[in-house]
């Protein structure tokens, strides 16, 4: 479980070290654009009809139900890290899931804000 948190730590003090933070960024992003893209290809035209239907972007909604995913998954192995006889390795799985949910973000906001140094 110590290993999924220093990872997590560890990519975050990455995404802030002035020059190379922007390009680990870059390469994060573009990870965490596999899930979504593979689901748009396999499931585009029922997204987007979705999206039709419910009036959202049709833009958002890939990325809105990867993260949904990710953050179900997340929170499934934490409260399963609770009461389950193997707590370490679900709580690890949870972390994991969670962090790269704020890797992602934290690697968005990176980019976006163009921080100077």
């Amino acid at each position: 479980m110590h290993w999924s948190i220093g990872l997590v730590v560890a990519l975050l003090g990455v995404l802030c070290l002035p020059g190379i933070g922007e390009y680990v960024a870059v390469v994060i992003i573009g990870i965490s654009l596999v899930p979504i893209v593979t689901l748009q290809h396999w499931f585009g035209p029922l997204i987007n009809s979705i999206a039709d239907a419910s009036g959202f972007n049709r833009s958002y909604l890939p990325a809105a139900i990867v993260a949904a995913f990710f953050f179900c998954f997340g929170v499934f192995g934490l409260v399963k890290a609770l009461f389950g006889r193997r707590p370490s390795d679900f709580a690890a799985l949870g972390i994991l899931s969670l962090g790269y949910l704020v890797v992602t973000a934290f690697a968005y906001f990176r980019l976006g804000q163009g921080w100077k140094y």
